[in-house]
């Protein structure tokens, strides 16, 4: 469904991490940080 959803989006990026649940920031800050630097403009 996140595919979907990102599809209909222009510009929108999915990112998938694999092993982590509902809490990314917690669970793997540096994957977390690293997907949405970009984003963010850092």
């Amino acid at each position: 469904m996140a595919g979907e959803v990102a599809a209909g989006i222009d510009g929108a990026v999915l990112v998938e991490m694999k092993d982590v649940g509902h809490a990314p920031q917690l669970q793997d800050p540096a994957r977390f940080v690293e997907a949405v630097a970009g984003f963010l403009g850092l």
